[in-house]
Order: structure tokens, then sequence, then C-alpha cells
């Protein structure tokens, strides 16, 4: 959501082979967009503004979940891994598929516990971790970066009071502009969860820097 001039990029090497898309000013040279889902005006949250079903689900999640944060990587570690798995069997989602292997998710775990601002946030059912959220605070952001669930956690709307959950942190906070839900993607049931829920679709003007070989 920083606006930058062309004149403040310094590309790294990969990217002048490959290539780097940046958001700019209005009126600054644009070629391309950036197609980013957020909900904004954190502050005025209030979830009787939602749709009934909407509603009702976070209720029906609150009945059998509690949320609460994952503070130890150990804890992460061990009660995470299930549910990554159930997440994995049941998408065959490719991004960071090697933490299926036990070792690789529990490198993985060391780094993310590492990073600054993170937040990990676990829905438990009873003692059972059934689901995860992984949020960063940058400057006025929030970064909503990813959720797994595990098969029982998706029928049960944990997805509804995690995101709920965030958005009330988030109205708590002082300085939190917005949340970033990640990129459009062109999936109806992705994205269509967020913008039923009140996230917006912003199109910030961008420069998109290919190399032309």
């Amino acid at each position: 959501f920083r606006q930058l001039a062309s004149d403040q990029i310094a590309l790294p090497l990969t990217a002048h082979l490959g290539g780097a898309q940046y958001p700019v000013a209005p009126g600054a040279p644009a070629n391309s967009h950036l197609n980013l889902i957020i909900f904004e005006q954190t502050a005025a949250y209030d979830p009787e503004a939602l749709h009934r079903n909407e509603r009702r689900q976070i209720r029906v999640a609150s009945r059998d979940y509690v949320i609460r944060p994952i503070d130890h990587v150990s804890d992460f570690k061990r009660d995470a891994f299930p549910a990554y798995l159930s997440f994995y069997n049941r998408t065959q989602y490719q991004v960071g598929a090697k933490r299926r292997d036990n070792a690789y998710f529990s490198r993985w775990a060391d780094r993310l516990f590492q990073i600054p601002n993170v937040r990990v946030l676990g829905g438990y059912r009873g003692s059972e971790l059934a689901g995860v959220s992984l949020s960063f605070l940058v400057d006025d952001t929030i970064d909503y970066a990813s959720y797994f669930c595990d098969a029982q956690a998706l029928k049960q709307h944990l997805s509804d009071l995690m995101l709920h959950t965030l958005r009330e942190a988030a109205a708590k906070t002082a300085g939190v502009n917005r949340i970033f839900m990640g990129s459009f993607k062109g999936d109806p049931g992705l994205d269509d969860f967020k913008f039923l829920r009140g996230a917006k679709l912003l199109r910030q003007p961008a420069f998109l820097d290919v190399n032309p070989l």
C-alpha cells in the first residue's frame, strides 16, 4: 500500500532477471494494477452489521471452538501438524507442500516464530487444535497471511469465527487502518467468502517492470 516512485526502487538481482511490480502514486506512470482485497475502516467493525447467515455461522462455531493465541513454537509443532495434513489432503494446496513432511514443518515453524509482529491464533475443539491463522502487523495494515483447518472445522465454520476474532482485535488496535486479505484470485469460493463479509476490492495503480528477454 506504500506508493513508490521509480527512483525509490532498487530492484534485487532476481527481479532484474525476471520482474517486479510495485504500487505508484496517482498520476505517476502505471501500466498495470494490483487487485487487492481489504477490510477498511477496521475500527467500525460491527458483527451485527453482517448478513444473518454470517452471524449465524459465527455463533455456530463459537459453540464448539475457542480461539486463543499460540505463543510457543513447540506447541505449534506438536498440535498444528495434524490440522495441516488434513488441510493439505483436502485441498492439495501446492504452496508450501513440503510441509507435509514433519521435519520440514518443524523448520518452517521455527522460521515463522522468529518473524517480528507475527500473531498465531489457534481454533481449539476441546483440547484439539483444529485450525490456525497467521497474521502480521506491518505499519497500519494487518496482513491476514494464512489460514488452515481440518475437515470438521471447515464444516463447522471455524473460518468465520477466526476472521471475526481478528476483526475484533483490529478494531481495538490503535493505528490499524485495514486488514489485507490477499490478492483477488477470481476464485468464487475464496473471493466471495471475503466479499460476503464486507471486504472491498482495491485496484491500486502499479508499474510492472519485466525483463524483455
